[in-house]
């Protein structure tokens, strides 16, 4: 049996701010290739699968997948260590509110005086992708009753009129209405769609996840959706960068194939060059490393001085 833990996020991303314009990469000297990662791990038991894992530790199926591409999700070894991606750089831009990472497959609830915990989530499948932009929270219920939408009811026929609460209800034991029509932030009867692109474009929970935000977020809350990719912050004299796979790169994870090139752009050069304070030597070869490889966690890709403002 799998203990399972909640997480928060870790809240680096107060110091990275993404910038705009700039030329390209400074001239900085590559630095010692530490390559920390902010990440937990855990030995994998007999019976152990990637998806139970995943559900125990407060994890999505992918992003347990991207962090461990080289691990059997049906028959892990047991006895090997896996990594868990469980620490996350908030993503900025948000001091309140509910962000949807659409990248990052997970929700960060934003409480205000620096506080942000992490869930993951479930988003649209392909072609039926969740919304990027601003709306609000516009309605809570508890127990809710599912109406498939006209779209669903064009895809699948045989649906009846309506479900009521229970085992087979799609929105779980909780649902919260957005103001985008037809897309909720709900629970789930099938947990192991969690953490993958399986959806009409709601943002599906843990039944245990959804049941701790519902009551810690009011009508009128603020929600923004983005499909941002990396994030940068720099933390503890270390400058860290997470970077998750593309959603192309997601659906090649689902169907077990190899993930596609992802090469280093310029709005990630932008935004660790805004991001490294000064005296901040930056490893350019480890962030070359870390695009290419999209594991989802942390990793520091540059040293520096702790000073009074960075550590605050």
């Amino acid at each position: 049996m799998i203990s399972r833990r909640s997480f928060t996020a870790l809240s680096l991303a107060a110091a990275a701010t993404a910038g705009a314009g700039l030329p390209g990469a400074p001239a900085l000297a590559a630095a010692s290739r530490t390559e920390e990662r902010l990440v937990t791990t855990y030995t994998v038991k007999k019976g152990d699968t990637l998806h139970d894992i995943a559900k125990a530790k407060g994890l999505g199926f992918l992003e347990l997948r991207a962090a461990n591409p080289d691990v059997e999700p049906w028959m892990p070894e047991p006895g090997s260590e896996i990594v868990l991606p469980t620490i996350h750089i908030a993503p900025v831009g948000m001091d309140k509110g509910i962000l949807i990472s659409l990248g990052a497959m997970r929700l960060f609830h934003f409480r205000g005086n620096g506080q942000v915990e992490s869930y993951p989530i479930g988003i649209g499948a392909e072609g039926l992708e969740t919304p990027r932009g601003t709306t609000t929270v516009v309605g809570k219920r508890k127990d809710p009753t599912w109406t498939p939408t006209e779209n669903i009811r064009k895809r699948k026929p045989y649906l009846p009129a309506s479900i009521g609460p229970g085992p087979q209800n799609p929105l779980g034991n909780r649902a919260m209405y957005l103001g985008w029509p037809a897309y909720l932030i709900h629970g789930t009867n099938i947990p192991d769609g969690v953490g993958r692109r399986v959806s009409s474009g709601c943002i599906r929970m843990y039944p245990w996840d959804v049941e701790t935000i519902f009551e810690k977020v009011d009508v009128g809350t603020k929600v923004r959706s983005l499909d941002q990719r990396f994030s940068v912050a720099f933390d503890n004299g270390r400058l860290w960068l997470e970077v998750h796979p593309s959603i192309d790169a997601w659906n090649k994870l689902e169907n077990r194939e190899e993930l596609p090139p992802s090469a280093l752009s310029q709005d990630v050069i932008n935004a660790i060059v805004e991001a490294a304070p000064e005296r901040v030597t930056v490893d350019w070869d480890a962030v070359e490393r870390v695009v290419r490889e999209q594991r989802g966690y942390p990793i520091a890709v540059g040293i520096g001085e702790v000073t009074t403002a960075s550590a605050q």
